[in-house]
């Protein structure tokens, strides 16, 4: 036998069809003899890994390695070490790589890495088809980006930053996404996504991780250039690997949209009677339209009397979004607090509105059938109906001085509660209000930052900075009535703000208290009791406090020194985690609480302080709506 020619370069460019000079690179074996490149163990074995496929003229497949072999007359080249293969926006990575040109297949071993675009996969082998961008990895493992990114970022008032509880690290205002590993004993996967074979999800990003969500089976979808779905079915979630939480066998889902866990227990007295559970599935209609449908079981109107199963006792929520992808957005709330259907008039609460990005403003149009509010000495107040506009400001920074400004203006028609002689019960008028915030936060004293390890991340997910903080601001309110009513307010702030210690070690290494006062003059007087200021000073005070590793306990209350009378109060009890946290809240003046899962990375998080649904503070006048997460989300 002749001997062969010497081994192929270490770089070679792969056509459609080999060049020329690939005639002369003939396979062979280290000992020069003629090697059969089909007899490989690198044959591809996974049937659900399509064959063939079209590459476009002039598309190359570029392929380099240490060393490489090539079969003519099957077209197949063998690389050997440091092997990398690049087409269009695909690079793989392996020590070895078996590539068929008539197949299109390769299929890798030693450490195979996979990456497009921002999507990086490794394993133990692959067998992938390049030309499709399709194939399978076995032992996988990889990344997925949950944070959130918000098409209509609209915030509040801006001296809502200074609201109890907001600097709280491990506050569930705070769950805003982030990255979370998974592992898959085998991922198909292709240009739209992967189902994966016995998945484990984590969002700890240390070993061993504190939370795992296991599933036999998931699939990941691409929403859009900058987002991915993933759907999980059943499964169950593990605890600091030695409690294991099933869930049954219905949808979880993960991506950039702040949402609640699937299982949800809470209170509320005004409206359900008490404790309730609620179980929340997620229907992907489109791409962009997402919904959400909630059946609930009022378990303490159950035990109080009657049938268990009554429709009397069951509940349905559902919910609908849908984001166009050009800064407009719709979302629908409604709620049957009772499906008994003769009362269903006085059981229901709707609330439909459309957002539009205008520069950096938004403009909200909506219309809501008894939706329901909390107007501080004027408890819960439902507003029959209402339709109408509003114009939010993003928050502005003027120059380098730390001050925040946004302003407000709307425009509604209301059907609403009054206690007025001169009016009906429900009179219907128009209104017409302006609302303008000026806050500041400043530093007085701030401990250094510690840096992100399992040292300081043992009970927050991210390190906590001791120090003092005092917030000050301004807000103003003037609203102009269709009877010719007004009310104006203005109103000033202080709120001094203490942490101490970085909630790292064991016992007492974390305090966190808060002061405030707030003070205002008012003028006029809404027609409404939805509206209507009702309280000008107000104390708040707030403590929450270690007691030994994960558990804190904690209260925040309001109080008015005018008519003496408490106005809020929250208690909490949390069991706190880096990468989750279990807390009990219970509000005593509105009888309303829950059991809140806040795990950040998988975006879930419940309603803060434990609010029901669709519940809406007033505070000085104006409904404190959350354009972030809409009617009825977390």
């Amino acid at each position: 036998m002749p001997q062969l020619p010497p081994s192929p370069p270490a770089h070679v460019w792969i056509a459609e069809v080999p060049p020329s000079d690939l005639r002369s690179l003939i396979a062979q074996s280290p000992q020069g003899q003629a090697a059969d490149l089909q007899s490989t163990d690198l044959q591809p074995r996974d049937k659900s890994v399509p064959v063939g496929g079209v590459i476009a003229p002039g598309e190359e497949v570029f392929l380099s390695a240490d060393s490489q072999e090539y079969e003519e007359n099957g077209k197949i080249f063998l690389a050997r070490g440091n092997v990398r293969l690049r087409f269009q926006n695909i690079e793989l990575t392996s020590e070895t790589l078996r590539v068929d040109l008539k197949t299109r297949i390769a299929v890798a071993e030693g450490s195979p890495k996979i990456r497009q675009g921002d999507q990086i996969l490794v394993g133990t082998r692959l067998e992938y088809n390049f030309a499709q961008s399709k194939g399978v990895l076995f032992n996988a493992q990889g990344t997925i980006d949950t944070k959130s990114v918000g098409t209509v970022p609209t915030p509040p008032l801006a001296s809502d930053l200074t609201l109890p509880l907001a600097a709280d690290p491990n506050s569930p205002l705070a769950a805003v996404g982030g990255v979370v590993r998974f592992k898959a004993e085998r991922l198909n996967f292709g240009p739209d996504g992967w189902v994966a074979d016995n998945l484990r999800v984590t969002p700890d990003q240390f070993d061993p991780p504190e939370l795992e969500l296991l599933s036999p089976k998931a699939t990941l979808k691409a929403i859009d250039a900058r987002q991915s779905r993933l759907n999980i079915d059943g499964g169950s979630l593990l605890f600091n690997q030695n409690f294991s939480l099933p869930t049954p066998f219905y949808t979880n889902v993960l991506d950039s949209r702040k949402r609640k866990a699937p299982n949800e227990f809470g209170s509320d007295s005004f409206d359900k009677d008490g404790i309730y559970y609620q179980q929340n599935f997620y229907y992907d209609l489109a791409k962009n339209a997402e919904l959400t449908i909630s059946p609930q079981f009022y378990l303490q109107r159950a035990l109080s009397g009657g049938a268990v199963l009554d429709a009397f006792n069951l509940g349905l929520q559902v919910k609908l979004s849908v984001d166009y992808g050009n800064g407009q957005l719709t979302r629908l709330f409604s709620e049957l607090n009772s499906l008994r259907l003769d009362d269903l008039n006085n059981r229901s609460r709707f609330r439909l509105e459309h957002l539009v990005s205008l520069g950096n403003h938004t403009l909200t149009l909506n219309y809501s059938f008894r939706e329901r509010f909390f107007n501080g000495p004027f408890f819960f107040q439902t507003v029959q109906s209402s339709y109408g506009a509003t114009i939010d400001s993003p928050f502005i920074t003027l120059g380098d001085t730390g001050i925040r400004l946004t302003y407000q203006a709307s425009y509604a028609y209301i059907r609403a509660n009054s206690d007025r002689s001169d009016l009906p019960g429900l009179p219907e008028l128009s209104r017409f209000r302006v609302a303008t915030a000026l806050s500041k936060t400043i530093p007085i004293i701030e401990g250094p930052y510690a840096p992100y390890t399992k040292e300081f991340l043992r009970y927050t997910f991210k390190p906590v900075v001791p120090g003092l903080w005092v917030d000050v601001g301004t807000n103003y309110t003037q609203s102009w009535y269709g009877n010719g009513d007004t009310q104006s307010y203005l109103t000033g702030y202080v709120n001094l703000r203490a942490v101490i210690g970085r909630f790292a070690k064991d016992f007492f290494d974390y305090t966190s208290l808060n002061l405030g006062y707030n003070n205002g003059l008012a003028s006029g007087g809404s027609p409404f009791l939805a509206d209507r200021i009702g309280t000008f000073q107000q104390i708040n005070l707030g403590l929450t406090q270690q007691l030994y590793g994960p558990f804190r306990i904690g209260v925040q209350t309001l109080f008015d020194p005018n008519i003496n009378r408490t106005l809020d109060t929250y208690y909490t009890f949390s069991f706190d985690h880096r990468s989750y946290s279990l807390a009990l809240i219970y509000n005593s003046v509105r009888q309303t609480g829950g059991i809140q899962l806040r795990i950040d990375e998988f975006n879930w998080g419940t309603n803060p302080y434990g609010r029901p649904d669709q519940v809406t503070d007033v505070v000085g006048g104006v409904e404190r709506f959350s354009r972030l997460n809409g009617p009825g989300n977390p």
